[in-house]
């Protein structure tokens, strides 16, 4: 595995992230962050942001009240971008700082219990990173358990 010594982050991490930025196809990608899987799609952040608008335009449209907003669906659009573009702001403007993170989308997120969280868009910063692949995985399900028995006896 190869690294940049200067920044201890895996050269093949960055290259995949650059890549993603330039907005070249990449492969699903799987990440160990703490004790979470995810599991997604690299991709730029232009598009993580374009995904997370996406989504937060649905949900605002789904409410009751944004569809009393208007009749017509190009002026109810306008006023739901309207609302939506102050919380938008609040991410900034791109810059170089948008390759010190791995964008995913149509992200998975897991861990060792509990439900699994899909996500539309996530980003992870690569110092975070604790491992990754890019080829999928089997789960072992024929892996013996070790039990116990607990017996007491009172006199």
């Amino acid at each position: 595995m190869e690294t940049n010594v200067e920044t201890h982050v895996d050269g093949r991490l960055q290259s995949l992230i650059e890549a993603a930025e330039r907005g070249e196809r990449c492969p699903d990608i799987y990440v160990l962050v703490g004790s979470w899987v995810i599991q997604g799609l690299p991709v730029s952040t232009a598009e993580f942001m374009n995904i997370t608008y996406g989504d937060y335009y649905r949900q605002v449209a789904d409410t009751r009240d944004a569809r009393k907003l208007s009749r017509n669906p190009d002026e109810r659009d306008r006023l739901i971008s309207q609302h939506l573009a102050p919380y938008m702001a609040t991410f900034g403007n791109g810059g170089p700082q948008d390759g010190l993170a791995l964008s995913v989308a149509h992200a998975s997120v897991s861990g060792s219990t509990g439900p699994i969280l899909h996500v539309p868009a996530l980003r992870v910063p690569i110092g975070a990173v604790q491992s990754w692949w890019s080829a999928g995985f089997t789960v072992d399900q024929n892996r013996g358990y070790n039990g116990g028995v607990a017996v007491g006896f009172a006199f």
